[in-house]
């Protein structure tokens, strides 16, 4: 026997359920893309460009990386990557000259002259450097002369903004080779440890009063890099005025960020309380700059919060509909057969159902349809 009827097989969806499941897959689909699309930082970079001073920053500071070489060492033909590690008999015969006789022109110094945006700052002149004496406890006499000369060079120089910035300076550089960036002109940032005012001697360049510093930069770890300054920050002058001795030690948790551009004099060595002398990179700068901790603000993620927002409620409206849909489909589909035949089919209940035998059933019937006789009187009996 064979039935007949016009409804759908069973396992196929009708066309509105599949049309909903069809874009169901398409917007996954499309938020796939979309995720796929975001991860890329060029598309971020599009949506919220960067300022215009950001960019030349970040190009200055590229050009500042760059290594500075000393024009003298490219005469010599010592690469980059290599330095003397022994006196010649060039540089021991040239000991033997006067320092006065090594006096660089110091009007070219005081000389104002207006240089092009973007030069180089110069370098300390190779003559005037000759005394100078590495890993040595502070400096001797026969270097004062040197000394307060690039002090004042890098007053005059390091600070100018007509010139670039100096190139990074690294400490491994300056302990390993310090003939090679010796007199260079160097940029460095660091915490603040200790800073003291103290007297200059007796000199004929008119230094009187020095701010001396020791800091501690990323990569020298525990060692200290030394640093006699002209000048220093309004924050640093105003806590020395303070002290008593005018010396002032900070903590590491409450060292200050400070900055400079100053030029490299000397592997100096001092004493050191833990382990006997130490070497320190010593430099000659014109003045010591606070850096100010950096400002906390939310930058693009405030910018791109009010996007997520919407984006995560269009994406719940969309769920909901989508499940309201599917639940009124299958109130829908219970009502009809196709559903009622899908069911399992019903099953009696024995809990109220008695039983009897058939004499039983048959005394209660004549008992219930028993007639009365017409001949017998019942008034009489």
């Amino acid at each position: 026997m064979r039935f007949r009827t016009k409804s759908r097989p069973r396992g196929l969806l009708k066309p509105n359920d599949q049309r909903r499941l069809t874009l169901l897959i398409v917007g996954l689909g499309v938020i796939i893309a979309c995720f796929n699309v975001a991860k890329s930082p060029a598309f971020w970079s599009k949506l919220f460009p960067e300022q215009a001073d950001t960019t030349t920053a970040e190009t200055n500071t590229a050009d500042v990386e760059k290594p500075t070489l000393r024009s003298d060492l490219e005469a010599s033909g010592i690469s980059y990557d290599e330095f003397v590690s022994v006196p010649t008999a060039d540089s021991l015969a040239e000991e033997s000259v006067a320092v006065t006789a090594r006096k660089p022109s110091f009007a070219e110094m005081e000389t104002d002259t207006p240089g092009n945006p973007g030069d180089a700052i110069p370098v300390v002149p190779a003559d005037l450097l000759r005394s100078v004496k590495d890993d040595v406890i502070g400096v001797h006499s026969e270097e004062s002369e040197a000394y307060f000369a690039t002090m004042l060079m890098a007053s005059r120089f390091a600070e100018n903004k007509k010139y670039r910035p100096a190139a990074k300076g690294a400490f491994a550089l300056f302990m390993d080779s310090p003939n090679g960036s010796r007199g260079v002109p160097w940029r460095i940032e660091g915490r603040l440890r200790r800073i003291s005012r103290v007297k200059g001697r007796a000199n004929s360049f008119g230094v009187t009063m020095l701010y001396d510093a020791w800091l501690t930069t990323p990569d020298s770890g525990d060692q200290l890099i030394h640093a006699v300054a002209l000048k220093a920050d309004d924050l640093f002058a105003g806590q020395v005025d303070k002290a008593d001795d005018q010396t002032v030690i900070y903590s590491l948790k409450d060292a200050p960020q400070v900055r400079f551009t100053g030029y490299f004099f000397k592997r100096e060595g001092y004493a050191n309380q833990y382990e006997g002398v130490s070497l320190a990179p010593l430099f000659l700068v014109g003045r010591l700059h606070d850096v100010p901790p950096p400002v906390v603000d939310d930058g693009k993620a405030a910018q791109l919060t009010p996007y997520l927002g919407w984006l995560a409620l269009i994406i719940c409206c969309a769920v909901g509909m989508i499940l309201w849909s599917f639940a009124a489909s299958d109130g829908a589909h219970a009502q009809t057969r196709t559903h009622q035949l899908t069911k399992l089919p019903a099953v009696a209940s024995f809990e109220d159902v008695t039983s009897m035998s058939v004499a039983e059933s048959l005394q209660e019937l004549a008992e219930t349809h028993v007639r009365p006789d017409p001949r017998v009187d019942h008034h009489d009996a």
